[in-house]
């Protein structure tokens, strides 16, 4: 793999791609690509990666980096369709699953309540409340 800007700060633990891995690419499709950095890179290392990453493959690509601020929904839907391109060590991209699945059931509760009160508000709408 070749090294990213500001990646001598920064391991990659593990990267995974979404829509091309599932078969769903079209042709003019980006890349969606989950990485899971050692830690957090400074915002203008991640464009910096995002930019060479889309130089590497010659197309858009979706940079999604795998936090513990990941947004619960995101990552479930990575943890079910990701596949797995590199991981530093065997195991780290079970494990980030792994927690990514606890993010989304505890999260569970909360997209409930959010449904129900959308729900609440279209009849209140509807009814011209």
């Amino acid at each position: 793999m070749r090294s990213l800007p500001g990646a001598k700060h920064t391991t990659l633990r593990s990267v995974c791609c979404l829509a091309h891995a599932r078969g769903q690419a079209r042709p003019n499709s980006d890349y969606d690509l989950a990485l899971k950095p050692g830690h957090p890179p400074a915002p203008l290392d991640r464009v910096a990666w995002q930019v060479e990453i889309e130089n590497l493959l010659g197309a858009d690509v979706s940079l999604v980096l795998l936090t513990p601020t990941t947004d619960p929904v995101l990552g479930w839907e990575i943890a079910r369709d990701g596949k797995l391109l590199y991981e530093r060590d065997r195991g780290l991209w079970m494990s980030e699953r792994a927690r990514l699945w606890h993010l989304y059931n505890d999260a569970l509760p909360f997209r409930r309540a959010l449904a129900e009160s959308l729900r609440s508000y279209a009849e209140e709408v509807r009814h011209g409340a």
